[in-house]
């Protein structure tokens, strides 16, 4: 669901509190709630706006304030919050409002995220063991900034490449394949979400070969039930993450509007 909104961070904010939790295990108190305000007046970093970049729009020639630039990421967090505390979601827990003024986003309790939001039941985060199943990130994901140069969509791709990897168990490079049916049970990742493999893969992060006999919308030569038709197979390709991901990402769109 997340993924499928192309504005807004609370993709982006999903995907960074655990790793924050994870490297530093004071950020998280007991019953699970994060430290963390939005802002604070403390050295950074110690506030999400710290962390968190969000979307803004330049206007040339028109004179930018760092405080309606601090608004705007504070507001544009806020939303990620209470978005990722929906029941659907149910990736965070918040205080019921008591009232006019009154600061929910101050008490931030994490949820597991293990579809919760299928269960009555709330379960309380805990920093996973090495030996749990989960998605492994590497650092380099954060590091070098790629949590803040992808797009929603080319994120919730990745991350289902390297769940469909570690369900595999398989070394570096394992082949990877998944079809339309699950990609969209499992992962309720749209088509549009999946076609940005293309993009993944210009900026290094996969690799990937096609059906020769597919066409760019995805129907195959000869009807759906040709018997020699094969799905795309995806190769993660995590040398990529070691390069910047702003200036890759940048340097790419650069080079492709360069060729029009």
């Amino acid at each position: 669901m997340l993924a499928q909104k192309s504005k807004g961070v609370g993709l982006r904010l999903a995907v960074t509190l655990p790793f924050l939790v994870q490297s530093d295990r004071h950020l998280i108190e007991a019953d699970s709630k994060f430290r963390w305000p939005i802002e604070s007046t403390h050295p950074s970093p110690s506030a999400l706006l710290d962390v968190v970049v969000v979307n803004a729009n330049h206007i040339p020639g028109k004179k930018e304030f760092e405080v309606d630039k601090a608004a705007n990421r504070k507001r544009q967090i806020g939303q990620a919050i209470t978005a990722l505390a929906e029941p659907e979601v149910n990736l965070l827990w918040l205080p019921e409002a008591k009232g006019q003024g009154y600061r929910k986003h101050k008490d931030i309790r994490l949820n597991l995220e293990d579809g919760g939001h299928r269960r009555t039941v709330r379960t309380r985060y805990q920093v996973p063991t090495p030996t749990e199943q989960v998605i492994r990130i590497p650092a380099n994901f954060y590091l070098n900034g790629w949590i803040h140069a992808l797009s929603n969509r080319e994120i919730a791709m990745w991350l289902m490449l390297r769940d469909l990897h570690g369900l595999a168990g398989g070394p570096p490079g394992t082949e990877l394949d998944i079809i339309a049916r699950d990609r969209i049970l499992n992962y309720d990742l749209t088509r549009a979400a999946w076609e940005s493999y293309r993009r993944l893969a210009d900026y290094g992060l996969i690799t990937f070969k096609a059906d020769p006999n597919r066409r760019a919308d995805g129907t195959v030569e000869g009807g759906r039930r040709r018997p020699e038709s094969e799905r795309h197979r995806f190769y993660l390709t995590d040398d990529g993450l070691n390069e910047p991901g702003v200036a890759t990402v940048s340097k790419q769109i650069h080079e492709e509007c360069d060729r029009l």
